[in-house]
């Protein structure tokens, strides 16, 4: 089943493969049946040769929150970003004395400044309440980003552990110190809209599926 997903979704398993480093797969009669094997084989690590005949781990991203993983190190700090605009867009909003809101422009840069207020002050909804924010905070750059980075670790800490053992070894980050199942749930479906309505469209077909 997990073989004739990823052929179903060519934008995901190009994703996937990428990640993993391997060359285009051969579709042919030959080859189908030893991958469907090796997929059925091991449905949450699927285990293919390379043309050199070494192993190597290929993930099954089926579960969405995994496809997080893909991202590439640039697409992870925009959509951190974002999310943090969002996030304070409301207190954002408040902010109208002249001083006050060029030093939020200038920190945030004109653009993420405008995401926030035109339409990041809508697209968390009532989600924004239950969200840890803090109200001494200066509501800049910075506090924007770590907002962004909490909610892309606790949808990581859903992450199987051997694919935290390939974030950390390629990343060099920790794996998320804080999990909370039922708020990182909550939390995705919103990550996944702002990444593929503002940060990065071009990944909709890896998650749209």
């Amino acid at each position: 089943a997990g073989w004739a997903y990823l052929l179903g979704n060519p934008g995901l398993l190009r994703a996937v493969l990428d990640f993993n480093h391997l060359g285009p797969p051969d579709f042919g009669p030959a080859a189908n049946g030893p991958l469907a094997s090796a997929l059925a084989a091991a449905p949450r690590l699927w285990r293919l040769g390379t043309r050199t005949g070494e192993r190597a781990g290929v993930w099954c991203f089926e579960p969405p929150v995994n496809r997080l993983a893909l991202l590439p190190a640039p697409v992870w700090s925009a959509l951190a970003l974002h999310w943090g605009a969002a996030a304070l867009a409301e207190r954002t909003a408040q902010v109208i004395d002249g001083p006050g809101c060029r030093r939020l422009k200038d920190d945030w840069g004109p653009e993420l400044y405008a995401y926030a207020l035109k339409r990041g002050r809508f697209q968390l909804g009532r989600l924004r309440e239950i969200l840890e924010i803090d109200p001494h905070g200066d509501g800049g750059r910075a506090q924007a980003a770590g907002l962004g980075r909490r909610a892309l670790n606790l949808c990581r800490a859903q992450w199987p552990g051997e694919l935290q053992v390939v974030w950390t070894a390629r990343t060099g980050e920790d794996p998320p110190a804080e999990s909370a199942p039922e708020l990182a749930a909550r939390i995705f479906p919103w990550l996944q809209k702002i990444l593929l309505a503002e940060v990065a469209p071009l990944w909709r077909p890896c998650f749209n599926c």
